[in-house]
């Protein structure tokens, strides 16, 4: 039984709401080279079922990881620019050369940096957003995907701000 080592899931920009998630399995030995298998639910109607492959376990990653985001930049709904990760349409996966030229460019405000934490030992990466309305709205946004009661808000010049979703709405918990 193949074990997932990692996932993410990937929102669909449209009325429906709907995610794609993705599942990276433990590279394993195959002849003398390494097959690392990969899982995509919610893009088109199939679940995509496939696997690189590499002299080593480290290559087949490494390959699998730009298989992924070849088909999801290549896929009627990347060629929609429908897919986000974070907010962002840059999926943050490592990009094949042959199609550098898909990857789509986010504007970067140049604002300020902020690191989000959704449970005692879950932490999204960090973003760099125009302000803290904007950091809160994505902050917000992706606890309210994930269902989560509470977000922290650290900003990288040091202040922070803990939001608590209470009887359907976000409060501040410590004004």
């Amino acid at each position: 039984m193949p074990i997932v080592i990692a996932s993410r899931t990937i929102d669909l920009a449209d009325p429906s709401g709907s995610i794609v998630q993705i599942s990276i399995m433990q590279p394993e030995p195959d002849g003398n080279d390494y097959r690392c298998e990969f899982e995509i639910v919610g893009l088109g109607e199939k679940t995509i079922n496939s696997y690189g492959m590499g002299v080593d376990s480290t290559q087949a990653l490494i390959l699998t990881l730009q298989m992924i985001v070849t088909r999801l930049y290549t896929s009627d709904e990347g060629k929609a620019g429908l897919l986000r990760w974070l907010g962002m349409k840059n999926l943050g996966f490592p990009v094949p050369d042959n199609i550098a030229d898909l990857v789509p460019n986010d504007p970067r405000p140049g604002g300020m940096l902020f690191d989000f934490r959704y449970a005692p030992d879950l932490w999204r990466r960090t973003i760099d957003c125009e302000d803290w309305p904007s950091a809160r709205e994505i902050a917000m946004g992706v606890a309210s995907d994930m269902n989560a009661e509470w977000v922290e808000i650290y900003s990288h010049a040091g202040s922070s701000e803990t939001w608590r979703h209470v009887q359907g709405k976000w409060e501040q918990a410590n004004p």
